[in-house]
């Protein structure tokens, strides 16, 4: 009898051992469903009108950066909305979503973004990120003369090591103007 029990024993504990954990259990759940719940996430979440405003935020932030690109706006949405848009990607965020969340936490998620907080949340989103863009920007602006100053400094290091003559004073990186506005640098051709 005792034998049994311990056969039993250790039977039960290679079964636990075994019974899978984390994001396999995620396979375990009906693709069917498990796949709806992601989809009503992304209803949730307003994951579409989420993905056209970066591709908007995009191709705003390309025109400014290269006006040059102006005449080919059109063009260039078009791409973006090709192989950024949310009918591109649906599928795929879908599958990495799957693969993160079970059926069960998913519908735990929708739950929270059907609360008051959870809609507030999903309002304030694109505010707070494209706040938080600018902050990283202005942030970036205040101290890139520091970064010129470190890339200039490493520029003669690496002269020196490699016994090759420093470049000018005038040469390093290029200056945050002629960058920003689309010009060569100062070792490019003008």
């Amino acid at each position: 009898m005792k034998r049994i029990a311990r056969l039993l024993t250790i039977t039960a504990l290679a079964c636990f051992a075994c019974a899978p954990v984390g994001p396999a259990r995620a396979r375990a759940d009906n693709p069917d469903s498990h796949r709806q719940s992601v989809l009503e996430l992304f209803d949730v979440l307003e994951m579409k009108s989420v993905l056209e405003n970066a591709v908007t935020l995009s191709l705003d932030a390309q025109m400014q950066t290269n006006p040059a690109l102006g005449p080919f706006q059109d063009v260039v949405r078009s791409f973006l909305d090709t192989y950024m848009g949310y009918d591109s990607l649906r599928d795929d965020l879908a599958a990495l979503y799957m693969e993160t969340f079970t059926e069960k936490e998913l519908r735990q998620i929708v739950a929270f973004y059907r609360t008051p907080v959870g809609r507030k949340t999903v309002a304030s989103m694109p505010v707070l990120m494209a706040r938080g863009a600018e902050l990283g920007q202005e942030r970036l602006k205040a101290h890139l003369d520091e970064l010129q100053q470190m890339i200039a400094r490493r520029i003669q290091e690496l002269s020196r090591e490699d016994g090759a003559a420093p470049p000018d004073e005038g040469a390093g990186p290029p200056d945050s103007d002629a960058v920003e506005d689309g010009a060569p640098g100062p070792e490019e051709p003008r």
